[in-house]
């Protein structure tokens, strides 16, 4: 069995760019954020299902090889104790960079998503410490096994990155080509 992929940076982090490079791989990627707006709710519904119930987070799912963004990040530590063969990758970010560009998003999408925003998941300070936070719990969690987590830093070059990613899933990128830089949010005002 062909291991699957975790993507476990908080939102914020790059993680729709990474969904990208795992597709520039061949790799048949998931974002549960971009993916449930955009296309296929019923993967995401089950990855919440099994996330809700703790339970495998491939469960029910077929098809895909990677799966990136909320819940995922949130269930780690799980999906490392039940799906064999599984690897992580952290994209990182300065967390006060990400709590920045959450406000962004939060205010121009305030009025399609008023049913999951509240003051706590708006609030700067609160996502910056939440990034910290879920940081340092992966550092922890992974602490002497670098076969299984790939901290991601979107800050590197593109060459680094997409050598890191090369080795850390044992296969080429077909094209070296600028990394990508999905749905960035720098021209949104707050």
């Amino acid at each position: 069995m062909k291991p699957y992929i975790f993507g476990i940076g908080t939102g914020k982090t790059g993680s729709h760019s990474l969904r990208a490079a795992l597709q520039s791989f061949g790799i048949n990627t998931y974002h549960c954020g971009y993916e449930t707006y955009h296309k296929n709710t019923d993967i995401h519904k089950q990855v919440i299902s099994n996330f809700k119930n703790k339970s495998n987070p491939m469960g029910g799912v077929s098809g895909i090889e990677a799966i990136l963004d909320w819940p995922v990040f949130k269930m780690f530590k799980e999906i490392d104790s039940s799906v064999p063969n599984a690897k992580f990758i952290l994209t990182y970010r300065n967390p006060e960079e990400c709590a920045l560009s959450w406000c962004r998003m939060v205010a121009e999408q305030h009025d399609r998503n008023k049913a999951w925003i509240s003051k706590k998941n708006r609030s700067y300070k609160q996502y910056a410490d939440m990034v910290r936070d879920h940081n340092d719990s992966v550092l922890e969690h992974f602490f002497g096994r670098p076969e299984k987590l790939l901290i991601l830093d979107i800050k590197d070059s593109d060459e680094t990155k997409w050598k890191l990613l090369e080795k850390f899933l044992d296969r080429e990128a077909p094209v070296k080509k600028p990394y990508p830089n999905h749905f960035n949010h720098k021209d949104w005002q707050t």
